[in-house]
Order: structure tokens, then sequence, then C-alpha cells
């Protein structure tokens, strides 16, 4: 599009210099110039050559007037480039006083004041010069930028009320999409998951994380949310807002069953394991399943029905084996427990099998039995060679 502007110009002006020559042809016209007694006398064409001449020769001297002073000042400017480059390259390889230096070097160029700033205070903050990074926040006279480096700063050193504080006074109008994610993790750190879980919409829009940092951030949100429920009516309440993604997620999941628990609900926490591990096996819910107590509205042995409904998919499961000792012990059915337990051993079931076994053993009064299993589970824990048991 330029090189036809261009040609475009140039026709113009050809144009109109076969008109003015057309018409100064017939009649050249006389210009008259009297300076201090002398006359000039001369044509409308050669005073207009001559103006033109002199115009482009003034405009040659200025620009030559100028070039030392252009120079220099793209010189200055390759310069604070070349400082910024350099100071943020050193904050990157952990060299911090060097980017400080270099940085302070480049906040000199007044375009580069703001961003050169921000950088120096990330560098004084993290050689522990507080006073120093507060100096260049206020100095790169950046509200939003200098508020965001004050609030990572202050949730990095344990002040996440200070952090959230910080944040409030970006205006909302201006609200850049890292203060979302910076007020998500200042909320997890003052416990106030919930209101963090209010937030997380916002930032799946803002994409300032990638999918997979995202999805780990919601179930981290979800579960300390969880876990803070200050009674059973809220914890279920929330689960109720979990999308189905993150009701099956083992970790999630063992927060609702932990919290559900200590609110003395069993039979909830029972049926959201179950749920789980319909939905995909997770050898940490199959061994927290054998461990919910028997809530007043659960069938005598339906927790075992269940566990050894799932046997037969996951008969190598060492987790849903200690599970079904554990259950059937309660049921005080001992040939049993002692065979499920014996199962989970034979397939890794490690420290929890063994002492689930000499439990079993105790209740049998065989005590050779239970202090070997016993041992076997410190020396499992330990990572020991473990001792055989005696035959019956």
């Amino acid at each position: 599009m330029k090189p036809f502007r261009t040609l475009l110009l140039c026709l113009t002006l050809a144009v109109l210099g076969a008109l003015a020559w057309q018409t100064l042809a017939d009649d050249p016209g006389q210009v008259i110039v009297r300076l201090r007694g002398t006359v000039y006398v001369t044509t409308v064409g050669k005073a207009m050559l001559l103006l033109i001449v002199g115009m482009t020769a003034i405009g040659a001297l200025a620009l030559l007037l100028r070039l030392p002073f252009q120079w220099w000042r793209r010189n200055r400017e390759r310069q604070a480039l070349a400082r910024l480059g350099g100071g943020l390259q050193a904050l990157h390889e952990g060299r911090w006083t060097r980017a400080e230096k270099l940085l302070l070097q480049a906040a000199a160029h007044p375009p580069l004041q703001t961003c050169a700033r921000l950088a120096a205070a990330q560098a004084a903050q993290a050689r522990g010069d507080t006073p120093a990074a507060e100096q260049h926040l206020v100095a790169a006279q950046a509200a939003s930028g200098a508020a965001l480096a004050r609030a990572q700063a202050q949730i990095e050193a344990g002040q996440p009320e200070q952090a959230l504080a910080s944040l409030d006074a970006i205006a909302e109008d201006s609200l850049p999409p890292r203060a979302l994610l910076l007020r998500v993790q200042a909320l997890l750190a003052a416990h106030r998951a919930e209101e963090a879980c209010t937030l997380l919409g916002a930032l799946k829009g803002a994409q300032v994380l990638a999918d997979t940092e995202l999805t780990l951030l919601e179930a981290r949100a979800s579960a300390q949310a969880l876990r803070e429920a200050v009674d059973g009516d809220a914890l279920n309440a929330l689960r109720d807002r979990l999308s189905a993604t993150l009701c099956v997620r083992d970790d999630v999941v063992s927060a609702y069953v932990a919290r559900a628990l200590e609110l003395h609900q069993p039979d909830a926490a029972a049926e959201a394991v179950e749920g789980a591990l319909n939905h995909q096996w997770d050898e940490a819910l199959a061994l927290a399943f054998g461990r919910i107590p028997d809530g007043p509205d659960t069938p005598p042995g339906a927790r075992l029905k269940t566990a050894e409904h799932w046997l037969g998919a996951h008969a190598d499961s060492p987790g849903l084996a200690v599970s079904l000792g554990r259950l059937s012990a309660g049921r005080a059915l001992w040939d049993k427990a002692e065979a499920y337990l014996l199962q989970a051993i034979a397939h890794g079931g490690g420290g929890a099998a063994w002492e689930e076994l000499g439990h079993v053993f105790v209740a049998g009064k065989d005590d050779l039995r239970a202090r070997i299993c016993y041992a076997n589970a410190l020396r499992a824990a330990r990572g020991e060679t473990l001792e055989p048991l005696p035959a019956h």
C-alpha cells in the first residue's frame, strides 16, 4: 500500500508541475525584491526554484545539525535497553545485586523506568532488602504493578491478609489477570478457601494459568474448602457445588472423608469413597474404605459386601485386601480376616496389613504371631527385612 501512495503523490506533483509550467510559459511574471537599496528582479519560475533550493538547503543543514543529538539519543537508548536486558538476565540467573544495579541504570531512561524499577524491586526482595524493594516500587509509579509485587512478596512472607489489602488497592476497572491468581493464593493461605473457590471461574476466563495448573489449583482449593467446612450442612453444600470431575478426585474425596468423619458423618464418607472407587480405582481410597466406621443407618455387613463385590475386578489390590481384612475382623470373622490380610501382605500391603493382622492375632490370643506382625509393621515402614510368621 505504501508504494502505491508514493506513486500517486509523484504523479500528482508531476501534474501540478506541468500545469504550473503551462501557466508560466505564457506569462513568466516578475518578482522584484528590494533589500538595502539593492533591487533584485527575476521571473516567478526562477523565484520559486530559488525558494525550493533554499528551503532544501536549510532542511539539509538542520538535519546535519540534529545528527549528533540523534546519535547521542539513540546510543543512550541502546545502552538503556542493553542494561535492561542484562539486568533481566541476571535476575533470571539469581545474581540479585548485579541485576538491581543494571536495572537501576536502565530506569534512568524514562520509557523503561516502570518495568526496570519493578524488576529491581524483585531483585531487592530476593536478596532480602525489603526497604529497598519498597523504594523501587514507589519509584516505579505504576500502582497496579507495585500492588502485584507487594502482594506476591507478602504471600511468600506468610502475610496473606496484608496481600489481600494490597490487591484491594488496585482499581476494579484496571484489574490485571494476575491479580486474580494472587487473590486466590492469598485466600487459600488465609484459610478462606471457600471464597477462593468463587474466583476460580473468573480465573479460568483470565487464562493466566495453563489448563493443568488450573486443574490442580481448583482441586487444591476445593479440598481445602471441604477441610475448612464449619459443620455438616456446610460440608455437604460445598460438595454439592463441586463439578462431577472434582467429586471423584482422590485428593478431594479424601478431604471430604476426613472432615465428614470429624463431623460424625460416616455414612456420607463411605458413600463418597464408594462413588469415587466405582468411577476410578484408587489404592488410598480403597484402604480408607475399611477404616470408616459403620453409621447408624448402615446395615450390618453392608460395607463388607460392597468391598467383596470389588474384589472380582481388583483381586490384586493391597488396599482393598486390607480393608476386607479390617471389615471382616469388625464382624468377628477372624479366619476370613486373616486370609484377606495375608493376601494383602502378598500383594505389597506393607505396614498397614501387618498391623491389622497383628490385631487379628491379638483377638485370637496368639501373642507370638501378634508380636511378629507388629514388629514387621515397623520393619516395613523402615524398609528392613521382615520376619516370617511361624506355621500354625
